[in-house]
């Protein structure tokens, strides 16, 4: 990853009581998925306004994050309000000295847009614990090869399970 070079500071645990917050995204979208729900500990801190950059496809998921004032697609970011500081969002754990005990957990984080979990409803199965898998990454990534399986069908032992629609 390449750290961006921004004209503001970067986040070293200042206090963040009134401050302007950019999240630069990094890594793969699980990674983003998985770190957005630190915008709730920059709220909890203090801060009065979060941006967040993004590769595109993510931009309509995390729009609906409860604290994030802005979503902006990677490409477009001399759009940006001049914050006070910035992060990667995997430098937000350890930033705000999380463990075990202290990961933000509020579930859920994240949500469908309405209309499209309509949409998608009638093409899930109606009964069973419903399981999603991501089994392949972007093709992209200079890492793919260690984090994507070859094909789904090395996941066919898990079709056997009583119960579980996939």
């Amino acid at each position: 990853m390449n750290v961006p070079r921004l004209p503001f500071a970067r986040w070293h645990g200042e206090s963040l009581a009134g401050k302007r917050f950019l999240m630069w995204c990094e890594q793969g979208f699980g990674d983003q998925i998985q770190f957005c729900r630190y915008v709730s500990l920059l709220r909890a801190a203090g801060v009065s306004q979060v941006e967040l950059v993004c590769p595109p496809p993510l931009c309509s998921l995390l729009a609906g994050l409860d604290g994030v004032d802005r979503v902006i697609p990677f490409g477009t970011e001399t759009t940006f309000s001049r914050p006070d500081y910035w992060a990667l969002p995997l430098d937000l754990p350890e930033l705000f000295g999380t463990t075990i005990a202290n990961i933000p957990a509020r579930l859920p984080y994240l949500s469908a847009d309405d209309g499209l979990a309509r949409r998608w409803a009638a093409q899930l199965p109606a009964t069973g614990l419903r399981v999603g898998l991501a089994w392949k990454g972007s093709p992209a990534h200079a890492n793919d090869g260690e984090r994507s399986l070859p094909a789904l069908t090395a996941l066919a032992p898990l079709w056997q399970v009583a119960g579980v629609r996939f």
